[in-house]
Parts: C-alpha cells; structure tokens; sequence
C-alpha cells in the first residue's frame, strides 16, 4: 500500500518525459492535457488493456463531450472480472466504473425518428450509423448530428440537428415523392483541393545551422588548481534533426573557440613556485548527437519544448596551450624573462624539473606526448533545454540551454524543414 502511495506521488509530479507511456499518458490527462492524452492512450489501450488506462480515456473522452464513447467505455470496464494482474491503480478504476457509468447515464441524449408512413425499403441513418424507426438512439450533446432517410421511389431527407444534455427528441420524417425530372448534366471532375499549410503533416527533416557557446566557471578550473578565469567559448555548427516516433534525433558538425587570455594558474595543493601564466589559441572540431524529447506547448505544435542530452567527441585540430613561469610581484603573478630573470627570482624562475624550458609562452606538448593540452576530447551534455518556435510554415527558431562536462551551454539556431 505504501509503495503504491509514493509511486502515485512520484507519477504525479514527474515530467513525463522520463515516466513509462501508460504514466506520461495520466500525467497528461491531469494536467488538462486530453488532446495529447487520447491518442496515447487509444494506442496504449491496442497495445495492452489496463483499467487505469481505460479509466483515464474514459475521463477524457468525458470532458470531450463524447458522452456515448464514455459510457460505454465505463461500462466495458466495469463488467470486465477482476485480474490478479492488476495494480492497485487498476483496481481502483475497475471499482469506480460502474458508478461513474451510472453518472453518466442521465446526461445523454437521444433522438428518435418516427416515419409517417410505412416506406418499402426504408434505410435511416443517424452521424452514418444504421438506425431503427420508433428506437431511441443515444447521442453526444452539444454536437452536430447528420440524419438521413432514404426509400426508393423518394427524395431522400437530410437534417443536422444539435441535443443539449439530457434532452430526448423525437423527429417525425415525412419523405416526398421524386419528381420526374431529365438527367443532370455531367459535372466535370473536380480539382483536388490542396489542404491550407496549417492541416499538412509536419516536416520530419531539418537542415538547420546554430550558433552554440559554452561557459567555463572558474570555479570550474579551480577544481583541478588554482587561480584561473571565467572562460567563454563561442562556436558554430550545422545541424540535421530527424523525428522520430520518440525523441528527436539533432546530429551536428560544429566549429569552436577555446581562446584564453594571460591567466595565473597552478597544480591544487601545489606551492606559490609552481604559478604559470598560461594562455590558449586552441580551436576545436565536434560531431555530437543529441536525443530531446519533444513536449507540445500549444495545440497547433508552433511551441515545443525538448528535453534530452547529447554525446560526442572533439578534436583540437589548431592552436597552442602555452605555459610560461611566474613569479609574485606585488601580490600578482607575471611571467619570468628567464631563469633568475628579474634577478632575485631563482625560485619561481629557475630550471628545475620539468620547467626547465617554459619561458617566452612554451608550446604545452598534447596528451599522446606527454604533456596535458587535449587533444581528443569528449562531449558530454545533460540536461538540456530548448525551446522551439515555429515562425513559418517550414521555419523554425530554437534557443537551449544545458550543462556539459566543462560548463554552460547556450545557443541559439535556425531550421529549414525539408
């Protein structure tokens, strides 16, 4: 029981991005959510029956003003027996069924067509369903309801009709004879009406370009020594977004700075003597791939919200990390001319060890040579945000937000949809 209580807890107020289907779908209904909800549940429901699942469409549906499509969902569920299979949750809605059925019975309305005449082979239909003279037939309230009688030797009669909740009608239908009448002319075939852009399948395919910086804290380097500073790295980079029936999948090939001025640094727990000045040209290449999980924002799909992370790998392709000795001066570190240079400085500037060439901005060798300027590097982002616009039919504008190993990514991009 208790495990049951705060997994309830944890369903209700986790993202559903990260919940199973059958979870995300009730999260979905709970947060208003019934025209994203429906389909998923429709399809969890084909997959697998789960009262809960079958409760929650019913709600929804309910809330629709598809009474008739409620009703009998409730009561499917509540003539189903009891399954040991069953969650709590389960069991809770299989409960509840028939009384919410009950409910529900009142507020329907129904419609019955009389026939003033007995007409030979008369066929009624009522939204395109065959109907039956003097039989009530239960209908959704508030909604446009299409009725047809036809017999031959007739006109046939045609009426949109709309119930308030609750109501019972009646229809009397008196059909007139066809009046004898030479052939219509033949029309010519109609063009094909393309749908306006707002009815069209959305793209599944961008091509789009991004600019994308990543903020390095001090604090950041200050976990391996100290000293250091707030580095920022802008970059850019080409973009491929590929829908999928689950998250999206953005591959990109990406151009980055990672220039740092004049800055002190040493080893942590490391003496005042080991202080360099250290400074970097450094440019890298990147191909990640990010998974975002898209989350409707409005009902026409113009906002998104994506939530995922990304891999790759970096090559530092051009540039130098230079390390050039330091010694205190007044409270500040300044580079060393050479050893003893400024004279009196033999014990930061001098040739011990492995300082004995890093004067005039060293080159720093890489990881492959024995010195620790990376090379290959991975790429690691989680989370991330980004929020999505569509400004045109085929346009769409992002700006993210997310951490990474080194620090704080931004960005902002564009896509075509292709």
């Amino acid at each position: 029981m208790i495990r049951s209580l705060l997994f309830a807890i944890i369903i209700t107020f986790a993202p559903p991005v990260w919940a199973a289907p059958i979870d995300r779908a009730i999260f979905l209904v709970q947060v208003g959510r019934c025209d994203v909800a429906v389909p998923l549940l429709v399809q969890l429901e084909a997959q697998e029956h789960r009262p809960r699942a079958a409760d929650a469409l019913a709600g929804c549906l309910e809330k629709q003003g598809k009474l008739v499509e409620a009703h009998a969902t409730y009561r499917a569920l509540a003539a189903e027996k009891r399954s040991f299979r069953w969650d709590f949750f389960d069991v809770v809605a299989w409960q509840r069924a028939p009384k919410r059925a009950a409910s529900l019975e009142p507020r329907i309305p129904s419609l019955t067509i009389d026939l003033a005449e007995s007409y030979a082979d008369a066929a009624l239909e009522i939204d395109g369903k065959p109907a039956t003279p003097a039989t009530p037939v239960s209908v959704d309230p508030r909604t446009k309801i299409r009725v047809e009688v036809r017999a031959k030797g007739y006109e046939a009669f045609r009426a949109e009709l709309e119930l308030a909740e609750g109501e019972k009608r009646r229809l009397g239908v008196k059909l007139e004879l066809v009046p004898v009448a030479p052939p219509p002319p033949e029309k010519p075939p109609e063009r094909a009406v393309e749908p306006p852009p707002s009815e069209k399948e959305p793209p599944d395919r961008w091509l789009g370009a991004r600019f994308r910086g990543t903020l390095i804290p001090q604090f950041v380097m200050n976990a391996f020594g100290e000293g250091g500073t707030t580095v920022f790295s802008p970059g850019a980079g080409i973009t491929v977004s590929l829908g999928t029936p689950g998250p999206d999948v953005v591959v990109s090939v990406a151009y980055a700075s990672f220039g740092m001025g004049a800055t002190a640094y040493k080893p942590k727990d490391r003496p005042d003597t080991e202080y360099e000045i250290i400074e970097s040209d450094l440019m890298s290449l990147s191909a990640t791939v990010d998974l975002l999980a898209p989350i409707p924002l409005s009902a026409d799909g113009a906002w998104l919200l994506r939530i995922g992370g990304g891999l790759g790998i970096g090559w530092m392709f051009v540039g130098e990390l230079y390390r050039t000795q330091a010694y205190e001066d007044d409270g500040e570190y300044v580079k060393c001319d050479g050893p003893n240079d400024p004279p009196g400085t033999f014990r930061y500037c001098n040739q011990l060890d492995k300082d004995a060439d890093h004067y005039d901005n060293h080159p720093e060798p890489d990881w492959f040579h024995g010195g620790v300027r990376p090379l290959i590097y991975p790429w690691v982002a989680f989370p991330q945000f980004e929020l999505s616009w569509q400004f045109a039919e085929r346009g769409r504008l992002d700006i993210e937000l997310g951490v990474t190993i080194a620090g704080f990514l931004m960005g902002i991009g564009a896509r075509y949809g292709l």
